[in-house]
């Protein structure tokens, strides 16, 4: 039997971003695989991670202005800066749960270990 004359119904998924872009998830051998530079998943170039662009999506100047600030709060967070050894076990956490409440909540089990909790709210500067 040719392989190359199999044919499959697959569903189709429309961006919900609404760029117009659809998509088809698939497993194919990999000579079977068009490098299309544009829309083809591929390693972060050089040039990209030396400019911090690291996202495959169209993305303006202002916009990685906002992504930047967002990760700089967190990087900058006094959590990474913690020596309670219970909340250096919670980062090491590979447990997602324990690892959520710890930076969603700034809690350890039902103790509090840190303000502010690293959620939404902090990343985007909200002060509610």
């Amino acid at each position: 039997m040719r392989k190359d004359l199999i044919k499959e119904q697959l569903p189709v998924y429309d961006d919900p971003s609404g760029s117009g872009f659809t998509s088809i998830f698939v497993t194919l051998p990999i000579e079977y695989i068009f490098h299309d530079a544009e829309l083809n998943p591929r390693p972060i170039s050089e040039k990209y991670a030396k400019e911090g662009k690291i996202l495959w999506c169209k993305i303006d100047e202002e916009e990685w202005k906002q992504i930047e600030k967002m990760v700089t709060r967190i990087i900058n967070h006094k959590l990474w800066e913690a020596k309670d050894p219970i909340v250096v076990e919670a980062i090491g956490t590979t447990k997602k749960d324990i690892a959520e409440k710890l930076l969603t909540e700034g809690k350890v089990g039902e103790q509090k270990v840190f303000e502010p909790p690293i959620n939404s709210s902090y990343v985007l500067d909200i002060r509610l």
